[in-house]
């Protein structure tokens, strides 16, 4: 009985002792995780242009780059995009905002561009309307029957992404599709509407 209670008060001493430690831990872990979640699109450059107070209240340096342009590793760590941050090009809204809200409101604004090119990019080109492109073929392609489509369509003829290289199948999908001759033949002069110009 008197083992077990030394016991118990030399554990609740130890525990007190690295109380303040396993606190101070916890502390650190959650800031480094929010920080670095805050901070993977710009890169801290002890060799900067621009001093920022950390909030930890130690004064670094960041060095800001054009976004796009510059990437680069540090530490084997993956390219990170790099933060636009020019005094002169910031906006009048963020005026009265700190440094450190000025900062996050472009980092914010670098990701949102990133993301939106990105999603540009992989993004496929996006077919004509029915309308659209009956006048298109009409104009520029002079077929005037399937088999010329067709034909048209094989030997590579039809370089455009816009129209659909089967477009009976892709706009019966919508409903729009009538029929072939709808579709190559149908004269144009009464669907458009008559043009007001200085010459007519």
């Amino acid at each position: 009985m008197m083992m077990s209670s030394r016991r118990c008060s030399c554990l609740q001493r130890q525990l007190v002792r690295h109380l303040p430690s396993l606190f101070v831990l916890s502390i650190i872990w959650t800031t480094c995780c929010s920080v670095s979640c805050q901070v993977d699109a710009f890169v801290i450059d002890f060799f900067g242009k621009q001093n920022h107070k950390s909030r930890g209240g130690r004064c670094r340096q960041i060095r800001v780059q054009q976004p796009g342009r510059d990437y680069c590793s540090i530490r084997g760590r993956n390219p990170i995009l790099l933060l636009l941050a020019n005094e002169n090009e910031r906006s009048d809204e963020t005026d009265n905002a700190t440094e450190d809200e000025k900062m996050l409101s472009e980092l914010v604004r670098v990701k949102l561009e990133a993301d939106h090119r990105r999603r540009f990019l992989k993004s496929r080109p996006r077919k004509l309307g029915y309308e659209e492109a009956r006048t298109w073929v009409q104009r520029n392609l002079g077929v005037d029957t399937e088999d010329e489509f067709n034909d048209l369509v094989e030997n590579g003829n039809l370089r455009t992404p816009y129209i659909p290289k089967r477009p009976e199948e892709y706009y019966s999908h919508s409903n729009e599709w009538i029929s072939w001759d709808h579709f190559l033949k149908d004269d144009l002069r009464y669907g458009v509407k008559p043009a007001s110009g200085a010459f007519d």
